[in-house]
């Protein structure tokens, strides 16, 4: 429930928003009309064509989280969020379950619907799990910079995003949470999981800390000082420009023959369509405007090393991942020592979308464990 002094992310169709394994499978024909998709989603969904992507476009939904974004002594903001879930409509505010809930985290300028594959498989193994937009990303709301009043942007405000759902949509699990994320993602649990352990007692960080009883990484990105600064110091129009490309069809294209050991089987038209569709909102130039000049997330080997201290661990890692830096792979051995590191056969950097059987299985047998 809101309370008074509270500022609400609208969105035009409900979120659109500003402040005021083996080769994927197509269903005969492809959807005509965006009216079986969510509202909150662009019309070009409706050239969605693989199976994998028109379901878990269909079943995503937009719920509410009250979120500090300008920090606990401030007014929070009513983040609209979208969520993918294993169980569309049943994850998300469930009550009185007894076992864990595996929450997913997207990478860098991605979706929930990275997860499509995913999701369906883990559901099959009995793991509740939800995939979620964090803040100024995805189908969720966007901070719009240059209106008056609106929030701050850059990796606090998403912490602070994701703290708040877990404390307010996920509490009805007794067995906590299963904090998973892959690529940027995978650092960001770690960025995240190392500022709750610092956090002061009594807010949605300290809360976090709590809730989170394993570590699940795939294909992490860590190692980095934030964005590279000539990126972060672009200026206008030279930045909007840049972060157009950033969106085009070439460069999506190109970045999915480079994601999969595979591309041939898996880089399709529909995954290049899923990989660009979130920018095709409103106000997604201004807001990764906004997050470039932010600075973006840096993941120390500190924040690795406290995030996975005390706690179960799981790396996946696609054997043939042609993104990350070479070596980094040990790295994350090294600073993740207690963690099961499992390398993926026939998999780029996107274990959970090019082999999502076998990433469904270790992400199950982990859950289990806690169980």
């Amino acid at each position: 429930m809101r309370g008074r002094g509270d500022e609400c992310l609208h969105c035009p169709s409900r979120v659109s928003c500003t402040l005021t394994d083996s080769a994927p499978s197509s269903s005969s024909s492809a959807t005509t009309s965006s009216g079986s998709y969510p509202e909150h989603v662009p019309w070009q969904a409706a050239a969605l064509t693989e199976a994998s992507s028109r379901e878990c476009c269909r079943g995503m939904r937009v719920v509410d989280v009250e979120a500090a974004l300008a920090g606990d002594d401030r007014p929070r903001t009513v983040v609209a969020t979208n969520v993918a879930e294993s169980r569309p409509g049943e994850v998300v505010g469930a009550v009185g379950r007894d076992g864990p809930v595996l929450l997913l985290l997207h990478g860098f300028d991605s979706s929930a619907m990275e997860f499509r594959r995913l999701l369906p498989r883990l559901a099959d193994l009995g793991v509740d799990a939800v995939a979620i937009d964090y803040f100024g990303f995805g189908f969720s709301a966007r901070p719009d910079p240059g209106a008056p009043g609106s929030p701050p942007f850059g990796p606090g405000p998403i912490k602070a995003h994701v703290a708040a759902f877990v404390a307010q949509h996920l509490a009805g699990y007794a067995g906590g949470v299963v904090l998973c994320g892959a690529s940027l993602g995978g650092g960001i649990c770690c960025d995240l999981l190392s500022t709750a352990k610092g956090s002061p007692a009594g807010g949605d960080m300290a809360n976090l800390a709590g809730a989170v009883r394993a570590l699940a990484v795939l294909d992490p990105q860590g190692y980095v000082d934030g964005l590279p600064a000539p990126m972060t110091m672009l200026p206008p129009p030279l930045d909007k420009w840049a972060v157009d490309v950033l969106g085009s069809i070439p460069l999506r294209t190109s970045a999915g023959d480079m994601s999969y050991a595979d591309p041939k089987t898996f880089a399709t038209t529909d995954a290049v369509l899923v990989g660009r569709l979130h920018t095709l909102l409103p106000n997604w130039n201004a807001s990764m405007r906004a997050f470039i000049k932010s600075g973006g997330f840096r993941i120390p080997p500190d924040a690795i090393r406290a995030a996975g201290r005390d706690l179960p661990a799981l790396v996946l890692w696609g054997k043939e991942d042609g993104i990350l830096p070479e070596g980094d792979d040990e790295r994350w051995k090294a600073d993740l020592p207690h963690a099961r590191f499992v390398y993926v056969e026939a998999s780029g950097h996107v274990p959970h979308l090019e082999q999502s059987a076998t990433a469904a299985k270790e992400l199950a047998a982990l859950v289990k464990q806690l169980e």
